[in-house]
């Protein structure tokens, strides 16, 4: 049987819906330097700075659907390795930020509170 939460050889971190995450599993995973992939997609996170905070620097793909996370995206700000960034279903209103992730190829943005897409 597969654990809820699992780091596979592939320097991938993916949580089951509803399981939640807290800073401890943040601190965590901040440690494991070669992460380059998150997938959180629980309902309720609702600031992703602890993300870059905890030194998940590495990391190539953020998926942090069906969250809370809002206002924009400057809480991703040092993730510079980020090429792709999933906020689909969050409550983000402003693309603030997009200018900090030099290497992002792809946003999905889907289902937000955006009033306009320019940062």
């Amino acid at each position: 049987s597969t654990p809820e939460n699992s780091l596979p050889e592939n320097n991938t971190f993916t949580t089951t819906p509803r399981v939640g995450i807290d800073e401890e599993l943040l601190k965590t995973l901040g440690k494991l330097s070669s992460l380059e992939h998150v997938e959180l997609n629980v309902e309720g996170i609702e600031d992703a700075s602890a993300i870059a905070q905890f030194g998940m620097t590495s990391l190539r793909s953020l998926s942090l659907n069906v969250n809370k996370i809002s206002p924009d995206l400057r809480s991703f700000s040092g993730l510079s390795q980020l090429a792709l960034l999933s906020l689909s279903d969050n409550r983000i209103t402003s693309l603030d930020g997009i200018e900090d992730l030099v290497s992002l190829e792809q946003l999905n943005i889907e289902s937000n509170r955006l009033h306009s897409l320019s940062p």
